[in-house]
């Protein structure tokens, strides 16, 4: 599937959307989020665990930042599309292991899933750009 340059400028930008909206939703709303997530803010979410969520959230935050910056200039910011497309991919085999062990929701699943799906059309850019270069 031949995309074009138009279509790729906006997926980086509604993924740059996506991780601001979940990453500032995780650390604002971190109870919320918790219980999203795990089905109710377990007694086992420590002060660690917390901090260990936050940063992760923030990283989140800083891929969206990332994404945005790839949506300015596709040519000069690959390294940013592989870290990103390999991260979805590691979340969403976890995610998978933790929902079908009962340990968490559909709904994080759910958003999982369509991490997946970004991780799929940031292959799709980098190959077809690949195959653009010789």
């Amino acid at each position: 599937m031949n995309l074009t340059k138009r279509f790729y400028i906006q997926m980086f930008r509604i993924a740059a959307l996506w991780n601001l909206v979940l990453g500032i939703s995780g650390v604002i709303l971190y109870s919320l989020c918790m219980w999203m997530i795990l089905g109710s803010y377990s007694s086992s979410v420590t002060d660690i665990t917390m901090i260990f969520y936050r940063f992760f959230m923030i990283a989140v935050v800083i891929f969206g930042i990332g994404y945005l910056i790839v949506s300015v200039d596709l040519e000069k910011n690959d390294g940013i599309v592989w870290m990103g497309a390999f991260a979805k991919i590691i979340i969403f085999i976890y995610v998978i292991f933790y929902f079908i062990t009962d340990k968490v929701t559909i709904f994080f699943l759910i958003i999982a899933l369509a991490d997946l799906i970004f991780a799929a059309f940031f292959f799709m850019y980098l190959f077809s750009k690949k195959r653009s270069l010789f």
